[in-house]
């Protein structure tokens, strides 16, 4: 198993993170495996090309559920002499559990959360993007700097459409924003207290929604029941949780990450505003060379794994990247251009099998309003920053722009 002393130093710094095209570049063409450290010292296996990463996706070998998640990765650190502690990433939910219990709870959120329910947030999402959009003009044009698109555009939106979704109050939208951004930052002093705050507040939020249940999906999921099942107020909490992540955080990276691709091929954002109906393949293209997840969220090997002849040992913590899969020239012709009228292709931005994200349907339906919006708004709209100057989150999991300046024209 090849280790990789570059990336070994500190997978969340800044100058591995803005690397990370060229890095994950060089690490498929040594092989599919690899072992790390990431900052806190935890060891690794990165899986990195496609093939691998998608069978690894259907194993069952390599594990997901909670406790014993928790329970592989505090025996690894105890053997670095370190210390752990999880945020509410780490709850109970689909995303950390296995079969059977993966297929119960996904049926009951499955139940509520309907392709019906996120379409029938359309009109609520233009709306919203149009107001972000007009206010975004405006104090560009009172300030006269360019509009910062992650904070005024990426990360807004679907913070509100996840707000809207989960039947949030309006007062308390913006303390949920800080939260919601807090824990997305991979850094303990923000993310434990944020974590804290967002568990007591979902606490207190899902008994109201019990007495005075609305149209909203959290009502939804704590009425939901199949075959008389429903879920306990501890995996509702930890679905609260995956909802944040896989219907935030995945959106605005797919939003700010498309932006900037398009943005730099000048000629791309201009041919989308001619031909509007080659947003939704231009989204599926973006959600491939740019992915918004970085990496699966962990597993544990259960057993000895062969992934293409080498050997994960039983207890590792495995983490399969799914944006350098996505950039395989083995699975994809000319893997690194952006071409937005490719066929839909077998990408693996939302995932491979049981585990495929529940909200993808939202996460599309969002891309498609805001990449629809702003190419009609702005067909001549600019980069304000230079390529050089582009810095990625430092995240082993997920993939977004710290920051993305744009001229709205």
């Amino acid at each position: 198993m090849a280790e990789v002393r570059n990336v070994a130093a500190s997978m969340f710094a800044d100058d591995v993170w803005s690397r990370s095209e060229e890095i994950f570049a060089d690490l498929r063409e040594v092989g599919a495996v690899h072992r790390t450290r990431l900052a806190n010292g935890m060891p690794v296996t990165l899986i990195v090309r496609h093939r691998e990463a998608q069978a690894a996706l259907l194993n069952p070998a390599l594990g997901k559920d909670a406790d014993e998640l928790r329970a592989a990765i505090s025996t690894l650190m105890a053997g670095e002499h370190r210390h752990v502690s999880f945020s509410g990433m780490y709850k109970r939910n689909m995303l950390n559990s296995d079969a059977p219990e993966h297929r119960r709870l996904r049926k009951l959120v499955s139940s509520a959360f309907t392709p019906k329910r996120v379409e029938a947030l359309r009109p609520s999402v233009t709306a919203t993007a149009q107001s972000l959009l007009d206010a975004a003009q405006t104090r560009s044009r009172d300030t006269g700097r360019p509009t910062e698109l992650m904070e005024e555009f990426a990360i807004a939106l679907p913070v509100m459409v996840m707000c809207e979704l989960l039947g949030v109050p309006h007062s308390d939208r913006v303390q949920f924003r800080t939260w919601t951004e807090h824990l997305m930052r991979d850094e303990p002093e923000y993310t434990e207290p944020a974590s804290v705050a967002m568990e007591a507040y979902f606490t207190e939020l899902i008994p109201s929604k019990r007495d005075k249940p609305g149209e909203d999906l959290l009502s939804a999921l704590v009425s939901a029941s199949v075959d008389s099942d429903q879920l306990s107020t501890e995996e509702l909490l930890g679905t609260c949780f995956l909802l944040i992540v896989a219907g935030h955080d995945t959106t605005v990276n797919l939003i700010g990450n498309g932006a900037f691709w398009l943005l730099r091929h000048p000629h791309r954002w201009q041919q989308l505003a001619r031909t509007p109906a080659l947003v939704p393949r231009a989204v599926e293209e973006l959600l491939r060379l740019d992915s918004p997840v970085r990496a699966a969220s962990p597993r544990f090997a259960r057993e000895d794994i062969d992934v293409d002849g080498t050997i994960v040992p039983a207890g590792d913590i495995v983490l399969i990247c799914l944006g350098s899969a996505n950039r395989d020239g083995e699975q994809f012709a000319a893997a690194d251009d952006m071409r937005l009228s490719r066929e839909v292709s077998a990408h693996l931005a939302f995932g491979h099998g049981m585990h495929y994200c529940l909200g993808a349907a939202q996460a599309r339906m969002v891309g498609d309003v805001a990449f629809t919006e702003l190419v009609a708004r702005f067909p001549s709209a600019r980069l304000a920053m230079g390529l050089e100057d582009v810095r990625r989150r430092a995240s082993s999991i997920m993939n977004g722009l710290h920051r993305l300046p744009v001229w709205l024209q």
